[in-house]
């Protein structure tokens, strides 16, 4: 078992050790006092509780979702610019809703994903250079918590950074050189939080990742690297929230005098150079200023402004290098009197590195000392390194100590100098999965040694830098059932360069038959660099993910590890039995036949699975990355994602993406606008003003005028009354230009910007000039700019719109200036042209065996927590009689048409997304009416079993981290059931969807589904390759390969905005490469991901275990009732794989294993 938590990484392994750390708390662990804990005060509702971590006494905070309640230390002697490690013990007792608030007052750290079970806390902060006496305290609570949390067991002790020795350059976390190229990303978002190596002072407050600054704030960073000189210095800072003031970035060379170079009064990036003039030089400061009238408070002040990303980057002279920096907290436990220890470099601190560390011994005596070092190391088990006894003469001496890493996950290393007494120092750190070297097995005759060839299963994401395992095996394997894809991982590790490396696949012979090459695929495992990492499971570096097409023969580094995928894709056809092959790595004086074994276990993994999905697909935002110039392009490439989909087991939301479904509203009455609403509250005159709210991130909202209208030959004269929802906001009219034949002409539109200001203006324009050929145009109005993705939102009031003809002065489409409520009209009559999307959806179903599809039924409105649009129906708002009728019927409609053609219990209605209780009443509504007229359509809602919600959805879909079994259950019996989904939360200790997480996440994600009785599983989006806000320039989107984070889009981000979801959120596929290397289409497919795969494993697997359960259903009554028992204890997911939602394997091996004797139980029970 392995346990990863998010920020519990290893107190657990030290709380039991380490009780001679200095004692800086009163009363630590609650245990005086008489009403109250001594030392302790109370702000806000809480209890000094019994139920404690250690010993008899705790604290605890209540709250119920909208206040705050902490307790908190008396004074404490701060140093300033002093890192301190505070350790604690946290659990939620009920609720959920905001997050436990832990650390001193400056320097506060969120903390979500805690379970019902004490959980062990351990941060680094550091103080400011001025400490200010009103927030030298701890604090622990919460804030807009809605239960009951508790704490426990308060540790806090100095400890001292230790950094990266690389020659004569020192790095920390954070830093890194490519070549020449320095680069600095402050590491808030790691262990480090608010520390780094350049920090030299702040004034201000750290929340969790950023800082937060008001009036007077400032934090200062002194960049030096070595005795290098620095040239062509550029920094940036990304302020991720906004309220008032400015923040002044300054530069200079000397701390003291400073100069400007670039300030922001907004959210998003200010970037700069630093001036010329001021460079070369060794060191470069750079201070981050704010200026504004606003004070910073404690805990939950927001501040005016904050900070989440600060980089800086530099070209240094002298000799190229790579190196990546890091930094470990030591603290001391015994320090024998005559001696002072300072260690110079840990060494790499990972599985299979140079694991030396260095320390200069300081004998302050009168006479020699002769000590023994030993580091020891703990993980899940003890390994102690003792090293020569070492002579300590009378001053300095530097000794060296080997030790050794066991794997991955937390740890703590101590180094000791026996004595009498004992000095000791220890550290404590987190080593993610990525450099594991505890698995893997290395193949014989592997070229006398010059290369290294081994193998391993898919489930490992495989470093560039981990050494080749020492365990040896014979051949790379592979199981997997008929009509089923399955992989494995074979590594080449060179010991020089090797260059034009290629791999050719051979026949798989079995006794009653061959599996071709053309069932095999060969691809390239490559890494993308992770900057920020996702949480503190993470880290920065290379992490494993794409996998590529080998399109040319292949170039691998000195002492660098190159994966390839090879999935075997067995046919239906293909017997059962093992089968051998080789895999010929072929390069200019090196060849080796890797050995492969397939197995091919006795039975057919069916083609439809029963785990339904529901991915987001987003059409226009995945061949943006394919420069498509035509409709049979797009069509040639969307199957090739369909398809893709489809190999996976996946199912897109909109597998009729290209053929939407029409909609046309017949209405009594002549033209009338299609889109929006009506406003009565807000016109310019009349009774109502027509109203049009882009309020998600992923569509455009328009309203067009329904009938064409000819162009006259004087011109027309358009002239309108307009109101935007804020000042600057932007939106479009267009006159979307036809020919004689009623064609639209494609590139020809007239899209006018305008600018509101948040008040009633008038807007008029005479257009006088057309495209050649244009006989009418449809005129339309847009809530905002139009986007590919329809990111932007807003709102735009239209009133008193006209459109003349200029020499006849005659309106021309008098129906158009009619921005009133409907009173006396019959209601809309649904005309639905299905013919091109019944076509698509057949294809989905039959061809691509795709189990559901999210149906775009229209009127009830929708949105998120974070904003919503009210129902309509052709102008007609809820409440009106028109509406009421025109929705009856055309849900009615609907249900009719899906039951017709059996696709009823494949359609889900997903409407809203995650509601806040705020939000209850009008899901609720929704829910209703379709309960009333459409009873047979799935209602499906991304929450959490709700006592407001109860009646509405019948198909609920909370995020992972939010699941309640018990709740669950009792909705299960009342009929309803259950999907489940991630997206950027949760976060660890979850499993989750990242690129920097264990690349069994989502396999295990899977096996919990199966574990909880769910029946699907959700994720957003697929294809979120950019962000419009991180990339705001069209021509130029993100490249996945090179930034894998995935950047807020939506939700209020404006153009600059920079704030990180995670690495990989809703991206698991990747465009193909040639996007970025050519300027023509692009005709190829998506390109695979390692999480991609494991979710296709993930659900195959759940067949396993829904086949097996069938068999014993079938058979159960001829087996005896052990045998019945044993196959039916193959149901229960073990521990070893999954104990609960936070704690599970990250080894695929387990996992592996049970998939094998699930495979051997059905192949028996199928006899």
């Amino acid at each position: 078992m392995r346990r990863v938590y998010i920020g519990f990484i290893v107190a657990s392994l030290l709380f039991s050790i380490l009780t001679s750390a200095e004692t800086l708390v009163v009363n630590p662990s609650f245990e005086k006092g008489n009403n109250a804990p001594d030392g302790w005060t109370l702000d806000g509702t809480g209890a000094w509780t019994n139920g404690a971590s250690d010993g008899v006494r705790a604290v605890a905070v209540s709250g119920n979702g909208e206040d705050m309640s902490v307790w908190k230390t008396g004074a404490i002697a701060f140093e300033p610019l002093t890192a301190y490690r505070l350790r604690f013990s946290a659990r939620v007792l009920s609720g959920a809703g905001g997050c436990l608030v832990t650390g001193p007052a400056f320097c506060n750290r969120d903390i979500t994903g805690t379970t019902g079970a004490w959980e062990h806390v351990s941060s680094i902060f550091v103080t400011a250079d001025t400490i200010e006496p009103d927030k030298a305290y701890l604090k622990f609570g919460h804030w807009h918590w809605n239960g009951t949390a508790a704490f426990d067991r308060i540790s806090l002790e100095r400890v001292v950074p230790i950094y990266k020795k690389i020659s004569d350059i020192t790095l920390g976390e954070g830093e890194s050189i490519s070549g020449t190229a320095y680069k600095f990303l402050a590491p808030h978002d790691t262990e480090s939080r608010n520390h780094s190596r350049p920090l030299t002072a702040y004034r201000g407050y750290f929340n969790t990742q950023r800082w937060v600054l008001g009036d007077g704030g400032y934090v200062t960073y002194r960049h030096r690297v070595g005795d290098r000189m620095q040239r062509e210095a550029k920094v940036s800072a990304t302020i991720n929230w906004y309220k008032s003031g400015e923040l002044i970035v300054e530069a200079g060379i000397d701390g003291i005098s400073w100069r400007e170079i670039a300030r922001r009064a907004e959210k998003g990036e200010v970037a700069a150079a630093v001036p010329s003039d001021l460079l070369p030089a060794k060191d470069v400061w750079i201070r981050l200023r704010t200026q504004s009238t606003a004070k910073v408070g404690g805990t939950g002040d927001p501040g005016s402004l904050q900070v989440q990303i600060y980089t800086f980057s530099s070209v240094l002279d002298g000799v190229p290098l790579t190196a990546k920096g890091m930094t470990r907290f030591f603290g001391i436990r015994a320090m024998h009197p005559d001696l002072g220890i300072t260690i110079n470099d840990a060494g790499d601190m990972l599985p299979g590195g140079n694991n030396i560390l260095t320390a200069t011994i300081v004998n302050k005596g009168k006479s020699p000392i002769t000590v023994t070092p030993c580091v020891t190391v703990t993980q899940r088990s003890v390994v102690s390194v003792t090293n020569a006894p070492a002579a300590l003469p009378i001053g300095e001496t530097v000794v060296r100590a080997r030790y050794a890493i066991p794997g991955s996950g937390p740890a703590a290393l101590t180094f000791a100098l026996d004595g009498k007494p004992a000095s000791i120092l220890e550290t404590e750190f987190y080593i993610p999965d990525l450099y594991s070297a505890s698995y893997g097995e290395t193949l014989t005759n592997t070229a006398n040694g010059t290369v290294a060839v081994w193998w391993a299963q898919s489930g490992w994401r495989i470093s560039e830098e981990r050494p080749a395992p020492a365990a040896r095996g014979a051949a790379l394997v592979i199981r997997a059932a008929k009509n089923e894809a399955d992989a494995a991982q074979i590594v080449i590790r060179p010991a020089k360069d090797l260059r034009g490396l290629t791999a050719v696949m051979c026949d798989l012979k079995g006794a009653k038959g061959v599996i071709s090459p053309e069932h095999v695929d060969i691809l390239a495992v490559r890494c993308v660099p992770v900057e920020i990492p996702t949480d503190t499971v993470g880290c920065a570096g290379n992490w494993p993910d794409p996998l590529m097409p080998i399109t040319a023969p292949m170039n691998i580094a000195a002492g660098r590890n190159q994966p390839l995928w090879i999935r075997v894709r067995v046919p239906k056809t293909a017997a059962a039995g093992e089968y051998r092959g080789v895999l010929t790595l072929s390069a200019p004086g090196f060849s080796y036949n890797a050995p492969v074994i397939v197995t091919v276990y006795d039975f057919e993994f069916p083609d439809k699975v029963t785990c339904e999905s529901a991915f987001g697909l987003g059409a226009n935002r995945a061949l943006t990355y394919h420069r498509l110039t035509n409709d049979a392009q797009k069509r040639i490439v969307y199957e090739k994602y369909l398809s893709n989909f489809s190999a996976h087991h996946i199912s897109p939301y909109d597998p009729a993406a290209l053929d939407p479904i029409k909609v046309t509203w017949k209405t009594a009455g002549g033209p009338r606008w299609e889109g929006g609403s009506f406003d009565t509250n807000e016109k310019h005159s009349g009774t109502s003003a027509l109203v049009l709210r882009d309020e998600k991130n992923d569509a455009n909202v328009s309203a067009k005028y329904s009938e064409n209208i000819p162009i006259p030959d004087g011109g027309v004269k358009l002239r309108f009354r307009y109101k935007t929802d804020r000042p600057a906001h932007q939106f479009l009219v267009t006159f979307n230009h036809l020919d004689a034949g009623g064609k639209w002409m494609s590139g020809k539109n007239n899209d006018i910007k305008i600018e509101g200001s948040g008040e009633w203006r008038m807007f008029e324009q005479t257009i006088s000039k057309f495209p050649a050929g244009a006989a009418a145009f449809k005129f339309n109005l847009m809530a905002t700019l139009w986007s590919e993705k329809g990111t932007n939102t807003g709102t735009v009031w239209f009133d008193d719109i006209s459109l003349t003809d200029v020499s006849t002065r005659d309106l021309l489409a008098p129906e158009a200036s009619r921005c009133e409520m409907p009173t006396n009209h019959a209601a809309p009559e649904p005309v639905i042209d299905w013919s091109a999307w019944d076509a698509a959806m057949e294809r989905a179903f039959s061809v691509h065996n795709f189990s559901s599809m999210r149906f775009p039924l229209q009127g009830l409105g929708g949105g998120t927590f974070f904003s919503r649009n009210e129902p309509s129906i052709a102008g007609f708002t809820e409440g009106t009689p028109q509406y009421a009728e025109a929705f009856k019927k055309y849900a009615g409609m609907v249900e009719q048409h899906l039951k017709e053609k059996g696709w009823l219990d494949k359609a889900y209605i997903y409407w809203f997304d995650e509601p806040d209780p705020k939000d209850y009443p009008f899901v609720m509504n929704g829910f209703n009416k379709i309960k009333e007229n459409a009873p047979g359509l799935r209602r499906m809602l991304t929450e959490q079993v709700e006592d407001g919600l109860i009646g509405g959805p019948n198909l609920w879909c909370p995020v992972s981290s939010s699941y309640n079994h018990e709740a669950a259950e009792k909705q299960r019996a009342a009929g309803d059931h259950f999907w489940w989904y991630v997206c950027c939360s949760p976060k660890a200790p979850y499993a989750t969807e990242f690129i920097d997480h264990p690349a069994t996440d989502l396999r295990v994600w899977l096996w919990q589904t199966w574990q909880n009785k769910i029946e699907g599983v959700l994720v957003w989006e697929s294809v979120y390759w950019t962000s419009d806000a991180a990339y705001p320039d069209r021509t130029k989107p993100q490249n996945p390969y090179l930034d894998p984070m995935a950047w807020v889009s939506g939700y209020d981000a404006k153009p600059g905005d920079k704030r990180p979801w995670g690495n990989g959120d809703g991206r698991f596929v990747y465009p193909p490469e040639a996007f970025f290397n050519s300027d023509g289409p692009v005709l190829d497919g998506p390109v695979d991901s390692i999480r991609w795969e494991m979710l296709r494993d993930g659900i195959e697997d759940y067949e396993y275990f829904v086949m097996l359960k069938r068999l014993i259903a079938e058979k159960g009554a001829k087996l005896s009732a052990s045998e019945r028992m044993r196959y039916e204890q193959l149901l229960v997911v073990p521990e070893s794989i999954s104990r609960s939602l936070t704690e599970f394997t990250t080894d695929p091996a387990p996992i592996e294993a049970r998939r094998h004797e699930l495979a051997k139980a059905i192949e028996t029970l199928s006899r």
